[in-house]
């Protein structure tokens, strides 16, 4: 069974031991006034109002001491789920920010190795150099003229399996031999 002050589920081993004093403290009333019954009986004297009332007096000083140390208890517990709660919290925002950190890096880490490919494409691995090709030839143009020279140079299923990335005209050096390598 739980406890549900102000909708917090506080479970039975945090009360448990307040129920248990109050046990205790139930049995030993109940020996009192078992006892209280006893020397009454024992007397053959009836029990006077104002013997009533001391008893319900010490009954109900009892039972408010106990209460007082039920709500101090369910104060603390209730302290401490706020603490775990808004701890609770802070880890949340955390994570958050940690995936979010996480995407940014791995979008940067794939833009840079998109940049590395191309970097590397532009140096030498995938490129081919075509001299020769006449200056009258714009360089917007340069698709569709390499797709043409293609064409005539390969056999018609091959021409149409050659992919080109992009096309770009290297600029001549004041000593750029016109020999081919």
């Amino acid at each position: 069974m739980l406890f549900r002050p102000n909708m917090v589920d506080i479970p039975d081993s945090e009360v448990g031991s307040t129920c248990s004093d109050i046990q205790q403290r139930e049995h030993m009333d109940s020996q009192t006034a078992s006892s209280v019954e006893t020397v009454l009986r024992d007397a053959q004297a009836p029990a006077t109002k104002q013997d009533i009332q001391k008893l319900l007096l010490n009954m109900r000083q009892m039972f408010t001491a106990d209460l007082d140390l039920i709500k101090v208890e369910v104060q603390g517990v209730t302290a401490r789920i706020q603490s775990s709660e808004e701890d609770n919290l802070d880890t949340r925002h955390e994570m958050s920010n940690m995936h979010e950190t996480l995407h940014q890096v791995q979008s940067a880490q794939a833009t840079m190795a998109l940049k590395l490919d191309l970097t590397e494409d532009h140096s030498r691995r995938a490129n081919l150099k075509i001299r020769c090709i006449p200056d009258t030839v714009d360089s917007n143009e340069l698709p569709h003229y390499l797709r043409r020279v293609m064409a005539e140079l390969l056999p018609s299923n091959q021409a149409k399996r050659v992919g080109f990335d992009g096309f770009f005209r290297i600029k001549k050096s004041a000593q750029a031999s016109s020999a081919a390598p």
